[in-house]
């Protein structure tokens, strides 16, 4: 692999940091910048290229450094989520509804909820409580567990198979970090597919070379 195709752009290095808050591509993308409309396709290109995994996880084994949280950890506290039950947290029926002391919580409960609130008025008041949202977390462990595979298919106009004309002369030098990723990993594909040489830009010529 070139150094060139190495080498992370500073709007890729954004997109690393804030996927490293949350693990959602989509929201990681345009909070790094990117184009809210074509997110999701370029949250799952810029997953797919290697020097961006290997970035990953390096910013997560700094992660685990700095709070010293581990694997197990994380998984136990979405285990708390995904399987919390509410009859642990309230009652309800003919009486109406009767939460649960909080110290008769069993150990770690309490940790799962997200929003206890009241309010009172003359004519009686109201009670708000929230656990946190089981099918994220679900989600979560399921990929984790390897249960879920994600997929993404591209497509041309229309459904028709994308056409790539290899002959089109591209002036690299106006093209923008998110135009010449998309063109190394179309580059990367073609090469790949044909003589498994290292990707090269499409519609190089001379005098006109990546920056």
């Amino acid at each position: 692999m070139s150094r060139q195709s190495e080498k992370i752009y500073p709007m890729q290095a954004g997109f690393v940091r804030q996927y490293l808050i949350d693990f959602v591509g989509v929201l990681a993308a345009i909070r790094a910048g990117y184009s809210e409309r074509s997110a999701e396709a370029t949250a799952s290109r810029l997953l797919s290229l290697d020097k961006i995994q290997c970035a990953i996880a390096k910013g997560q084994e700094r992660q685990i450094k700095r709070t010293e949280i581990t694997a197990d950890m994380v998984v136990r506290e979405y285990a708390k989520i995904a399987f919390a039950d509410m009859s642990t947290y309230a009652t309800w029926g003919e009486d109406g509804i009767k939460l649960t002391r909080s110290e008769d919580l069993p150990e770690g409960a309490s940790a799962v909820v997200v929003e206890v609130s009241e309010t009172k008025t003359r004519d009686g008041g109201t009670v708000r409580f929230k656990l946190a949202d089981k099918q994220h977390a679900l989600d979560q462990l399921g990929k984790h567990l390897g249960m879920f595979v994600e997929r993404h298919e591209f497509t041309g106009k229309d459904g028709a198979p994308i056409e790539i004309d290899q002959e089109v002369k591209v002036d690299h030098s106006k093209l923008s970090d998110a135009d010449l990723d998309i063109l190394l990993s179309v580059a990367g594909r073609l090469e790949s597919s044909t003589n498994g040489g290292p990707p090269q830009l499409p519609g190089v010529v001379a005098g006109e070379g990546t920056p």
